[in-house]
């Protein structure tokens, strides 16, 4: 009987934790959406601009990476939520410092992301926290 509650008890610490990996995941597959999105955007805004790839490339890269952080997520949490994090602020940065005229929506946009990133990271930290204490791997 004891045994049971334990296992019980363990299942659901386990299933608590898929859980906000789950919801860290969505961040970064949604980040990866919206940078093969801009991409494809791109690519027909300025097709005829025969700079077209020099845009559209480091945006499906970009995206092909947030898309295998995501999906690695699920193995190794806290790692992929900061490297994620650290890639956006570094995309961001770059993209900023190549068009300084950012939109209130834009700097919205960016803040809201980073938020969603730092929650994730919290959320791993508390993962990592709760697996030591309960034995999970």
């Amino acid at each position: 009987m004891k045994q049971n509650k334990i296992d019980y008890y363990k299942a659901e610490i386990k299933k608590k934790v898929e859980n906000r990996i789950d919801k860290g995941a969505t961040t970064l597959f949604c980040l990866s959406g919206l940078f093969i999105l801009a991409a494809i955007i791109g690519f027909f805004k300025l097709q005829d601009n025969p700079q077209v790839l020099a845009f559209v490339i480091p945006y499906l890269i970009l995206g092909i990476i947030f898309l295998l952080l995501g999906e690695y997520s699920k193995k190794k949490p806290l790692m992929c939520f900061v490297s994620g994090l650290c890639l956006y602020i570094i995309a961001e940065l770059y993209d900023i410092s190549e068009r300084p005229q950012a939109s209130p929506l834009g700097i919205i946009t960016i803040f809201i992301i980073i938020v969603f990133l730092v929650l994730g990271i919290k959320s791993a930290v508390e993962i990592e926290k709760i697996k030591k204490e309960n034995n999970i791997s």
